[in-house]
């Protein structure tokens, strides 16, 4: 409920934008499949509905979180499924991958993609809502995720764009736990109150888009 929250809010529309302008410019308006690895309530897959020839489909570990998504958007084909593990799906079923504050799985990604396969990858910037895990852990750290999903993917595919979005949005105590909750889900019991006592904050908004093809 958190992730639905946060994108009907609107917080996650650069990302999908800049998501959906990769998957226009390498593949044009030509019919293909996507899978959306880790999809969560589909809040992407759904910002691709008009997307002309795109055919959708969503897997994610949370039972909850595809029922929201099915009821959302009955004409997308969701899958519940553990992908840190073996995707259930044939061989070479899709033309596209994204996976959005996911972990990416290389060798499964390789299997399930066509020949002309690309992966789209979303992670949070090294700024990313840095003043507020400042707010909460005490240290403004720069944290950057890009690196282990270069280094993740390498030996299959080959990285052929990389841009970062980003934005300044202040924001009340709802929205801001709700983000936490959506993207940084590892904080530990002892900070649970400086997250409870959080007032409203200015924050930053960073996300690092990937695009990979087979080499």
């Amino acid at each position: 409920m958190a992730r639905r929250r946060v994108a009907t809010r609107g917080h996650t529309v650069p990302v999908y934008q800049a998501l959906a302008g990769a998957l226009r410019t390498r593949l044009g308006n030509d019919p293909a499949s996507l899978l959306d690895v880790g999809c969560g309530e589909g809040g992407f897959l759904r910002s691709l509905q008009e997307h002309p020839g795109l055919e959708r489909h969503g897997m994610d570990i949370s039972p909850a979180s595809i029922e929201l998504a099915a009821k959302a958007s009955p004409e997308v084909l969701f899958v519940v499924a553990n992908a840190d593990r073996t995707l259930p799906y044939a061989e070479e079923s899709f033309d596209v991958l994204s996976a959005i504050d996911s972990r990416v799985n290389a060798i499964e990604f390789e299997r399930v993609l066509g020949e002309r396969g690309l992966i789209l990858v979303a992670v949070p910037g090294p700024d990313d809502l840095i003043e507020l895990r400042e707010r909460i852990q005490g240290a403004k750290v720069l944290k950057s995720r890009t690196d282990k999903v270069r280094n993740d993917l390498h030996a299959r595919f080959t990285l052929a764009d990389r841009m970062t979005v980003r934005e300044s949005r202040t924001l009340e105590p709802p929205e801001l736990r709700d983000l936490l909750s959506a993207t940084y889900r590892g904080f530990r019991r002892s900070e649970q109150a400086a997250i409870e006592a959080l007032t409203s904050l200015t924050v930053t908004l960073s996300h690092d888009i990937l695009v990979f093809k087979r080499r």
